[in-house]
């Protein structure tokens, strides 16, 4: 016979148990097949695949890994959200030099290990566009 639980509870060794919500309650939202950590995070890549599909921006990645190197010692890596090739970058000639980089977040709740790392990223690579919940990121702690 099995039990049919109530929603937010699960049985463990037997016993019914109220399962942990996530901290700051982002609900993990599937989209396109994809798994997101929240409801922000999963609009927000809906709104970029569209802008991918019309043309307006080029080669869209989840979760792009970027090595935090300092003096040549790696001390972390920081794992953003979306990075994708935005409007074409011009020389001072007119030449077109390439898309610029794009790396983007969305956070509901910016934390400190975030602002840290966020900090670190903006400062490591100066060259990249760094967005916040669509916005730019403004380095803290100048």
């Amino acid at each position: 016979m099995t039990a049919v639980l109530p929603s937010g509870y699960s049985l463990k060794s037997g016993r019914v148990v109220k399962t942990r919500g996530h901290k700051y309650r982002a609900v993990r939202t599937e989209v396109d097949g994809r798994k997101f950590s929240s409801k922000l995070e999963a609009r927000r890549y809906s709104q970029l695949k569209l802008l991918e599909d019309a043309g307006h921006i080029f080669d869209l990645k989840l979760q792009p890994r970027f090595p935090l190197v300092v003096s040549g010692v790696t001390c972390g890596t920081y794992v953003a959200d979306f990075s994708y090739r935005d409007r074409m970058v011009w020389k001072g000639t007119g030449e077109p030099v390439g898309r610029l980089l794009v790396v983007e977040d969305a956070k509901g709740k910016v934390l400190d290990l975030f602002t840290l790392k966020a900090n670190l990223f903006s400062v490591l690579y100066p060259n990249i566009r760094f967005l916040v919940n669509g916005k730019p990121y403004i380095r803290s702690g100048k």
